[in-house]
């Protein structure tokens, strides 16, 4: 049994360091799946303060206390997977809070996520699309060098950053309303997609650069 535990805890450490450096494959229903499970485990243990059904865990919340005040639960194992479900939940609060953000065009909201998990370049190339539709193009620049910076340290493939970076201006292209906007949006989609093509050597993003410059001079109001 007890192998077993320490093979539970094993397994969610390195999904949270997954999470932590930013992994692709991880989406929030992911990160939503495994909080929910250290959730039941932490529960099987006494150490989550709501059972499953809503109510107050009276045992979890005087270990939970005892905890924060020695700093340890005496159980290695626990310690370990409350560690964990607090990065867990910390990814949570800052993806919620992202999503608003993106839903309600709240900087704010996004600038909250962000210094949260300031390490999530995801993050940053969403909040750079706002403010590219926003005008504000010394916030757009910023938070993308960043975003870059981030995938370069982490010896991430720039594929993935050029992409999401498309797929963030994509997201905001429906909010057009002026040339400028237009311009600004397409621009910088055409400048992806010609990174893409000097990474990759596909033809097709080459294609794509050039119809959305022909489409700034044919198509912006």
């Amino acid at each position: 049994m007890k192998h077993t535990l320490r093979l539970v805890c094993l397994g969610l450490l390195l999904v949270v360091v997954g999470l932590q450096i930013g992994c692709e494959d991880w989406t929030p229903e992911d990160r939503d799946m495994v909080r929910s499970f250290a959730e039941d485990w932490l529960r099987s243990r006494d150490m989550h303060p709501l059972n499953a059904d809503g109510s107050i865990n009276w045992a979890a919340t005087v270990n939970i206390g005892r905890r924060a005040a020695t700093g340890h639960s005496g159980d290695p194992e626990v310690d370990a997977v409350l560690d964990a479900y607090d990065v867990l939940s910390n990814i949570h609060q800052a993806d919620q809070l992202m999503e608003q953000g993106m839903e309600q065009g709240d900087a704010a909201l996004m600038d909250q996520a962000i210094q949260r998990r300031p390490g999530d370049w995801t993050y940053r190339t969403s909040r750079a699309a706002l403010a590219l539709i926003s005008g504000d193009e010394t916030t757009y620049e910023a938070q993308q060098a960043q975003a870059e910076q981030i995938v370069a340290q982490n010896n991430m493939d720039p594929v993935w950053y050029h992409q999401q970076s498309i797929q963030a201006l994509a997201g905001v292209a429906g909010e057009i309303e002026s040339a400028s906007q237009c311009q600004a949006i397409l621009t910088r989609m055409s400048l992806h997609y010609a990174d893409l093509f000097d990474l990759t050597g596909n033809a097709d993003y080459a294609t794509q650069a050039e119809s959305l410059l022909d489409q700034v001079d044919t198509s912006c109001p």
